[in-house]
């Protein structure tokens, strides 16, 4: 894919950008921001906030009392041995769990858009205008493929910028990434097995700039993105599956 114009400004510092100092050529991104930024100092945007745990457990809080009720209810209609309130607690633990798992996707997107409205203030992106107009999302990134059991897996929670020439990836833990979609050789969707199995946008790229290095493999090739900034599972699947379309249609059109 060829751009004709080079972007003035870097779409962080706004600082008129010319052909050598731009990270990637045409991408709005100048190679100080990349690889020079300042860790966030703000360890709050980090990790989740604690407004995220709190509306978790507003709404497993119901669970947790009928459990406790239904369980002493039972102990005293059934002459159970167990004291009212152990029997009590023995409910509440078992209906937390039945309760928790029909509201599984609902708990597990409980706050996230107060997460990543503190992380794009914690990575200073609040300011600049293209950051704002470059429609940012609270993504999981990995470089490496994911497996559930890999403790080492290199991956981080993170605001992903969609630009016209490609794709920004700023890291909680200070990642800086460029993907141009001229790097980009094949495009996919795939369900990663993690914690919470989450639908991911799969980029093979022979360009990247900004990701570490994979120990033993060297740059990155394969990039994972998944959606988390949605009110579902199923909402932000379709938002992978929706960006996913985008970037073929652009390999498409560029005859990539």
């Amino acid at each position: 894919m060829t751009i004709a114009t080079v972007p003035q400004t870097c779409m962080f510092c706004e600082r008129p950008l010319s052909q050598e100092d731009a990270a990637v050529p045409n991408v709005p991104v100048c190679k100080y921001c990349l690889q020079g930024h300042p860790q966030p100092g703000n360890r709050a945007g980090i990790f989740p906030p604690r407004t995220i745990f709190v509306r978790r457990l507003a709404l497993m809080l119901p669970g947790m009392v009928i459990g406790f009720v239904v369980g002493a209810i039972v102990s005293r209609l059934a002459f159970m041995p167990l004291p009212l309130v152990a029997s009590g607690l023995l409910g509440a633990v078992w209906f937390t769990i039945l309760w928790s798992t029909i509201l599984y996707s609902r708990i597990q997107h409980a706050g996230v858009d107060e997460w990543r409205s503190r992380l794009i203030k914690a990575l200073k992106l609040e300011g600049p205008a293209q950051c704002a107009d470059a429609r940012p999302s609270l993504v999981l990134c990995c470089w490496r493929r994911p497996r559930w059991r890999d403790v080492t897996l290199p991956m981080q929670v993170g605001i992903l910028f969609e630009l016209p020439q490609g794709l920004v990836f700023c890291g909680a833990q200070g990642a800086r990434a460029v993907v141009p979609f001229s790097g980009v050789t094949a495009v996919g969707t795939e369900r990663l097995r993690l914690l919470a199995p989450r639908m991911a946008v799969r980029l093979e790229v022979n360009t990247a700039e900004g990701l570490p290095s994979i120990k033993g493999q060297g740059a990155p090739k394969q990039i994972w993105f998944a959606f988390m900034d949605e009110k579902s599972f199923k909402a932000n699947g379709e938002k992978a599956i929706a960006m996913q379309q985008h970037i073929q249609h652009i390999l498409t059109a560029s005859g990539m």
